[in-house]
């Protein structure tokens, strides 16, 4: 298969896409907070520690988005 990733700015946060042409996402595979797969707990981890907002999708294959609020370091 084949994996894409999308990285750009808008609406003053970093949009990061992560898209497949795999078979998709089953959502009934999905436990409450727990995912059927480790590639998803990591997704989970990741945007928990960034604060970031984030949903997984089928679209011709498994899309996850991530939405990360904008941050400027520390002068």
């Amino acid at each position: 298969g084949r994996l894409w990733i999308t990285i750009r700015e808008a609406n003053d946060q970093l949009h990061v896409e992560v898209r497949d042409d795999g078979v998709g996402y089953d959502p009934n595979a999905e436990r409450g907070e727990e995912s059927s797969g480790f590639g998803l707990d990591m997704v989970r981890t990741f945007a928990t520690k960034l604060k970031a907002e984030w949903e997984v999708r089928n679209d011709g294959g498994t899309v996850v988005d991530l939405r990360i609020g904008k941050y400027r370091k520390a002068q």
